[in-house]
């Protein structure tokens, strides 16, 4: 917080010339470049717009129910209003579960977060800190030797557990000391700068521009100007401490008890089904609400920007805190969207362990079984999918593999050896496409608009891409327009950087774009529907 008091004045400046300079930060240059198509706009987007404008302009497109599985969606933003879905048996505020769903007034969607008197669960632990809770009294304090044979993958699994708790536990509060040590720097930088001008009025410009023999100046103004060109901004640094200040507040806390206090629950009674309240958008809707905007913000309104799909509602589900999902919450949500007439459900979250996996598995399957599509985003760790677990995933413990799922990667805008995003988890088996995924200019609540980064933008791109193939072609089943989409994949024969394999000297591994993921392809819009209408469809 004292960086923002203290570096306000000239921040102000100096990002307002970069706003002028970098189109990624106002939005100009990126605003539907995921739309645009490759070889118009030299950009690595989907083709969308022209699929619209060649291959759809008078069809008929019908409306298509897509299910948000996130953090929260602000339903009543001027983008996305008239795209959320409503459930028409319900009727609002009575206090009555009109439609006998077992789900009172869930007139837009649910929230298995909240409770009916207002309070919900905005963060919470991570699955290792859960795991360590849940059997600390059963292991506490006691060796090897003292562990039953048939007790002991359990409590080496609880020791991992606990020393990956509090090895995180133990770097966030260095990282805090880290974030307070450079604040302090930059508030002195800043005083030095201001000192050497003479004013608190200035910019990047007037910074090159200070020449002197006082090294304390010189060395200020070259780390001001580094971090100009590293796009740094003050709410960067109070963004981080925010992060940091999660991990060691909720997420590796193991007295941190929000869920008994909120839901008052059973987590591992994934039988339970009926909690939660009507409340979709919670305190934290930002991610959910960007997602959901890539998908269906309404086209052609002259706001903010056009989803990729142009008949959508948008069913808001409400199970993703800041911290770990629970299984039992995912299935639930899985199982909520289906059974309300979601066609396509996008999951944009994920973790490495799934203590009731069973629970998900055979949600997954309820929703093969009903014809409902589950797109999923990868991950963002620079994984090797096949190497490392991600869960939720389509691939079960008892042996087989769901035919309704879509894993996405994410890729960047240009083409050539850097275009796989340098966050995205990637595997030849067990990650099917990329999509556009970096920069990506969509919703934020209350009525405003940003760029993020991550899987979680690149799997809504996908889940739009289906929904325009359920709109226009509404006789395809779920495993039809997943075989339309992989099957159409653009495929750039070229070698890429594999995301987190840099050494020491900065050199990374390079294999080709096609051993990156089951089709070895880029998600095409135009490709699909063109794919559609040549079968006859």
């Amino acid at each position: 917080m004292a960086l923002a008091l203290l570096w306000a004045a000239s921040s102000t400046s100096i990002l307002a010339q970069d706003a002028a300079s970098n189109p990624a930060v106002n939005g100009i240059e990126f605003l539907n470049w995921h739309n645009e198509d490759p070889s118009a706009d030299g950009k690595l987007g989907t083709s969308t717009e022209k699929a619209y404008e060649e291959l759809l302009k008078g069809r008929k497109a019908h409306p298509v129910v897509v299910a948000v599985i996130d953090s929260g969606t602000d339903i009543f933003h001027e983008d996305l209003k008239d795209n959320i879905w409503v459930n028409e048996d319900e009727v609002p505020g009575n206090g009555i579960d009109d439609d006998k769903n077992g789900y009172i007034d869930d007139v837009h969607g649910w929230s298995f977060l909240g409770n009916t008197e207002g309070e919900n669960i905005n963060a919470a632990n991570m699955e290792v800190t859960r795991i360590y809770v849940k059997y600390q009294k059963e292991f506490e304090g006691k060796e090897a030797a003292d562990i039953p044979s048939n007790q002991k993958d359990l409590y080496d699994f609880w020791l991992t557990c606990k020393e990956e708790m509090e090895s995180q536990q133990k770097a966030a509060k260095e990282e805090m000391q880290q974030i307070a040590e450079f604040s302090q720097v930059l508030a002195t930088v800043h005083y030095i700068i201001t000192q050497e001008l003479g004013t608190e009025e200035y910019g990047i410009e007037e910074i090159k521009a200070i020449e002197s023999d006082s090294e304390p100046v010189t060395m200020s103004r070259d780390l001001m100007i580094q971090l100009h060109e590293d796009d740094f901004k003050p709410e960067d640094i109070i963004e981080w401490q925010k992060q940091v200040d999660t991990k060691i507040r909720y997420r590796y806390n193991p007295e941190y008890r929000v869920r008994e206090l909120i839901i008052g629950d059973d987590p591992d009674d994934t039988s339970d089904r009926n909690y939660g309240c009507n409340d979709v958008k919670g305190p934290r809707s930002d991610h959910g609400t960007h997602v959901a905007g890539i998908i269906g913000a309404v086209r052609g309104n002259g706001i903010g920007m056009d989803g990729v799909a142009n008949n959508v509602k948008i069913m808001a589900v409400r199970a993703v805190p800041d911290g770990d999902e629970l299984d039992k919450d995912v299935a639930n949500a899985i199982r909520y969207a289906v059974e309300n007439g979601a066609q396509i459900i996008n999951m944009s979250f994920g973790k490495s362990i799934s203590p009731q996996e069973e629970a998900v598995e055979d949600a997954i399957r309820f929703a093969e079984s009903k014809g409902v599509l589950l797109v999923h985003g990868a991950g963002n760790d620079a994984e090797n999918n096949d190497k490392n677990a991600n869960h939720p995933s389509p691939y079960f413990e008892s042996g087989g593999k769901a035919n309704n799922w879509i894993e996405v990667g994410a890729i960047q805008q240009e083409k050539g050896d850097e275009m796989m995003a340098t966050f995205t988890n990637y595997g030849r088996k067990k990650v099917d496409i990329f999509a556009p995924g970096v920069d990506i200019f969509s919703l934020e609540p209350e009525n405003t608009y940003k760029n993020n980064s991550g899987t979680s933008m690149a799997s809504p791109v996908v889940a739009g891409v289906a929904a325009i193939l359920l709109s226009y072609f509404p006789d395809l089943s779920a495993s039809e327009v997943r075989d339309l989409i992989l099957s159409s994949a653009i495929k750039p024969k070229i070698k890429v950087i594999v995301p987190g394999t840099a050494n020491d000297a900065g050199k990374s591994k390079r294999k080709c774009f096609k051993k990156m993921s089951s089709t070895g392809g880029v998600i095409s819009t135009y490709a699909a529907v063109k794919k559609a209408l040549d079968k006859g469809l």
